[in-house]
């Protein structure tokens, strides 16, 4: 009894290992689980990746994939093309370390052949030619027998219809843009949301500048800006200094240092005699002597009686 319980362990354990060894692992097509008792995917991260040539393909289209592993590397692995449903065309493999699995079609699948450490493996995959959908390519990793990852995937490979009219197929890492999408040249500035685009020879003022309203006058340099209500004078006029006093239209300017009269004052004519303050004016009528006449003195008039006598005699002598 014990010995029947140990030989069916035995052999249990000697398949799993074959098949793990092996790669025929047909019974995980659908699942693409490995048949590892006692064990469980991976909850970290993968450190493979599964990639292709091209981001989109036609019908009959050749795609070639490649897994990629970091520094440990992998021993076991499967592939497959995926469409939702299962999976779809045929693999043709490059190398020596994998093989073709029938995975509902032959050729269906790819896994590896022996359990050796293998950092790269590349396969083409061949679509069909018709019936074809958007697909990526799906894979399982195994690092040990106890350590694996299930589902890895490629990016969405895009299928176009063959009679699509100007169907470009994409390199790898392409960005598929929606439709009515602008294509910007290179090098050009992808400004963020809500930006205002300035239409061609527009100026980019500086931070914090000052916008002008329409039809504003642009100063030149130095200009000097008046304040509310300010009077702008005509072309040569005169500015006044502070505190001047501006004078009235028809205003006579007086030459400096004039004297100004008080209200109802005399203007004599020129040359007239200014009497000092104090002095008496005459009410009766007044003989202005003109100047040089004196009034005689009663021996002036004596003297002139005299000559006025003997002026008959000289003339005879």
């Amino acid at each position: 009894m014990n010995i029947q319980f140990v030989l069916l362990v035995l052999g249990v354990n000697l398949q799993a290992v074959t098949a793990y060894r092996n790669g025929l692992v047909s019974g995980a097509c659908s699942s693409m689980i490995p048949g590892h008792n006692g064990t469980n995917v991976s909850p970290l991260d993968p450190p493979y990746t599964v990639t292709s040539d091209v981001l989109n393909y036609t019908d009959g289209q050749v795609i070639t994939v490649t897994l990629q592993g970091n520094d440990t590397g992998f021993k076991g692995f499967l592939l497959q093309a995926r469409n939702g449903m299962g999976p779809v065309g045929t693999f043709t493999i490059l190398g020596d370390n994998s093989q073709l699995l029938n995975c509902g079609t032959e050729g269906s699948a790819v896994s590896h052949n022996s359990s050796i450490l293998k950092s790269t493996v590349v396969a083409q995959w061949n679509a069909p030619n018709s019936n074809n959908t958007d697909i990526r390519f799906r894979a399982t990793f195994v690092q040990n027998f106890s350590v694996y990852w299930v589902g890895v995937e490629s990016r969405l490979i895009t299928y176009l219809a063959s009679d699509s009219p100007n169907a470009t197929v994409l390199p790898p890492n392409s960005t598929v843009l929606p439709p009515n999408s602008t294509v910007l040249p290179p090098n050009s500035t992808v400004l963020p949301p809500n930006s205002t685009v300035l239409p061609p020879n527009s100026t980019v003022l500086p931070p914090n500048s000052t916008v002008l309203p329409p039809n504003s006058t642009v100063l030149p340099p130095n200009s000097t800006i008046l304040p509310p209500n300010s009077t702008v004078l005509p072309p040569n006029s005169t500015v006044l200094p502070p505190s001047s006093t501006v004078l009235p239209p028809n205003s006579t300017v007086l030459p400096p240092n004039s004297t100004v009269l008080p209200p109802n004052s005399t203007v004599l004519p020129p040359n007239s005699t200014v009497l000092p303050p104090s002095s008496t004016v005459s009410t009766t009528q007044t003989t202005v002597l003109s100047p040089a006449t004196t009034k005689p003195n009663s021996s002036s008039s004596v003297s002139v009686a005299v000559c006025l006598l003997l002026l008959p005699l000289l003339t005879i002598i």
